[in-house]
Parts: structure tokens; C-alpha cells; sequence
């Protein structure tokens, strides 16, 4: 919630909630202390304003307390927005916005990833770590990347069976690459069942649903093959890609 307490301002709010139909817009609004009016401004979105009198007061109520190392910015100048002619000078926080000079938005995730030290999820790992996406890997106790990753992420050491709901807290997005049973491992059928069916069943059945604001991880997959009923040019020769093949029902959600 932002209102003005003292003078007027024109104030802007640009959507960066990367699913939104109207990503990348903005909206403008006039606020003042004599229309003693006000804006709500959704989770996801930024907002700056330009003082049209001489001296003006804003005042904002925020859904949480101020992170300074999650602070970033959209350069005042790189959305096309009609900002009123002024003489004077834009103080701008270089460190939060210096990247919007080669790009018009400045974007990250908070990503959730399992699997973090496999072939495919060090790789990625190695990647994010030269962006600006903040990411949480889960691990076990005993596994660690497969090659060097340079930037390391948050790692939370734990089961994928124990984790729970605070562990995603924070999140938008869930990357799930992890899975047993790959080659050059082996494994039981109980454990292919177990970790690769009921475990991400369970995984995305109860972390995946809308939050009280309404927000939900996006989620991408690539931890098992699906081999299409009927159509299979040749079997699957291992238990991996057999797994969910006959299991697929398991993951009705």
C-alpha cells in the first residue's frame, strides 16, 4: 500500500511477475495528499514515483521486512515511461539498477533444486551461478557436485522425504532433477517406487499448491522418462525408465 502524505507525485508500477498477462507493462497514478488517495501494489511488481511539488512524502506499508541483499531495480529510464520533464537530479542506487543498462528488466528467481549434485543438476548448478537467481539446493549428507560449480548455492542437507513446507518458504520456482536408479547406478524396484513415484508424487502434491496470496511454485521436471502406452518402438531395458512406465497412475495428483 503507498500513499502521499505531503504533495503530489506520479507514481509508476511495472509487473515483473513473469506469468502475468501484463508482464513488462506499467501503469501510472497520481497521488497526492490533497486527493488523499492511495495504491495497493501486488507482490511481483516495482514501483517508483516522481515528486510533482516542490516537496512531497510517501508513505509505504510492505508485506515484509526490508532485505537489503535482495534489493534490485528497474533503471528509471529503460521502460519508456513518460516521467514529467524536471531540472533536477535522479539519485539512483547504482548497485541495485547497474545491470538494467544492457538489459530493460533486472529479473531473478528464487529457485528450489533437487538433484543439485548429479551430472545434469551440477551443470545447471554451475550456470545459476553466474546469474543472479538465488538458489537453494537440497543434497545428501554425502554427495556433493559432480564437478567444480564455481558459485556455491544455499544447501540444505537433507532427505527429499523430510522435507517440509518451511523448507520452500520464499520460493517461485521448483526445479526437481533428482532420481535414483541412474545410470551407472542400480537400484531395488522398492526404491525406484519409492523415491522416483511416491516420493515426487508426494513432493509436488504438498508443495505446490497456491499460498494464502495466492501464489504457487512454478515447477519444471526432468527426473524420469515416459515411455507412451502402445507405442514403444523397443522396451526400456533399465528399471529407470521401466518405473514410472508402470507406474503412472501413482501420479495422479
Amino acid at each position: 500500500m503507498v500513499y502521499c502524505v505531503e504533495g503530489e507525485v506520479m507514481d509508476a508500477v511495472v509487473d515483473l511477475r513473469v506469468n502475468s498477462p501484463t508482464y513488462g507493462q506499467y501503469a501510472l497514478f497520481d497521488l497526492s495528499a490533497a486527493k488523499a488517495n492511495s495504491i495497493y501494489i501486488p507482490k511481483g511488481m516495482a514501483h517508483g514515483f516522481c515528486a510533482r511539488s516542490d516537496r512531497a512524502i510517501m508513505v509505504y506499508k510492505v508485506s515484509s521486512v526490508y532485505s537489503p541483499e535482495h534489493d534490485a531495480g528497474v533503471l528509471w529510464n529503460s521502460m519508456g515511461i513518460p516521467w514529467p520533464p524536471s531540472n533536477h537530479v535522479f539519485r539512483i542506487e547504482t548497485k541495485a539498477c547497474q545491470r538494467c543498462q544492457t538489459s530493460n528488466l533486472l529479473l531473478y528467481m528464487k529457485i528450489f533444486l533437487t538433484g543439485g549434485t548429479g551430472f545434469i543438476g551440477s551443470h545447471l548448478l554451475r550456470l545459476l551461478g553466474t546469474t543472479d537467481h538465488k538458489v537453494t539446493a537440497l543434497r545428501r549428507v554425502s554427495s556433493q557436485p559432480c564437478i567444480d560449480i564455481g558459485s556455491e548455492p544455499l544447501w540444505l542437507v537433507k532427505e527429499m522425504d523430510r522435507l517440509e513446507p518451511i523448507d520452500f518458504a520464499g520460493m517461485d520456482t521448483l526445479v526437481h532433477l533428482a532420481s535414483v536408479g541412474v545410470s551407472p547406478k542400480t537400484s531395488t524396484w522398492r526404491d525406484l517406487l519409492y523415491w522416483n513415484v511416491s516420493v515426487m508424487a508426494d513432493l509436488l502434491r504438498r508443495h505446490t499448491r497456491p499460498g494464502s496470496d495466492g501464489s504457487s511454485l512454478r515447477v519444471h521436471m526432468l527426473n524420469m522418462v515416459f515411455q507412451p502406452t502402445g507405442t514403444t518402438l523397443f522396451p526400456p531395458m533399465r528399471h529407470y525408465c521401466q518405473a514410472p512406465t508402470r507406474h503412472r497412475k501413482r501420479l495422479a495428483l
